[in-house]
């Protein structure tokens, strides 16, 4: 039942990502230079199902905004993280998504907390010194904030 609820708040959270990345494709058709979509992209959870809505939040952002126009980032803390380490099912998503900027992180502190040591750190995955820190710089940033 959880994780059925957990599914369909995913679901209703692509479709206000997606409107609110539609305005923002709206509002730049009717200025001269596009507007760029900032979104980070937090995975507190390592359910497949979160793995999936997380990507589709990316991959439609970057479907519909354009490569050019999004900086996209996904952080994994908690449970979350396993989906970043080395050995992970998901190296071909990061891989894939990689190639066109998004960046995938990991809080240095978190995994401390959890005793797994950076180099653990799958392929491309970078690492953030605090997720706090990192969650609020982004936000005074103007950044959307999307949890899967």
């Amino acid at each position: 039942m959880k994780t059925s609820i957990r599914l369909l708040q995913g679901v209703l959270l692509l479709f206000v990502v997606g409107g609110s990345v539609s305005a923002t494709v709206a509002a730049a058709a009717t200025q001269t230079e596009p507007v760029t979509v900032h979104m980070l992209v937090m995975v507190d959870r390592s359910s497949p199902e979160d793995w999936m809505v997380a990507m589709n939040l990316l991959r439609h952002t970057i479907r519909y905004q354009g490569i050019d126009h999004s900086e996209l980032e996904l952080m994994a803390i908690g449970p979350g993280m396993k989906l970043l380490l080395k050995g992970t099912p998901y190296a071909q998503d990061i891989q894939s998504l990689a190639q066109y900027g998004v960046q995938f992180v990991l809080c240095r502190r978190n995994l401390a907390a959890a005793h797994i040591p950076v180099a653990r750190a799958a392929a491309g995955v970078g690492i953030v010194g605090d997720s706090v820190v990192e969650l609020q710089r982004r936000q005074s940033e103007g950044w959307v904030i999307a949890w899967p």
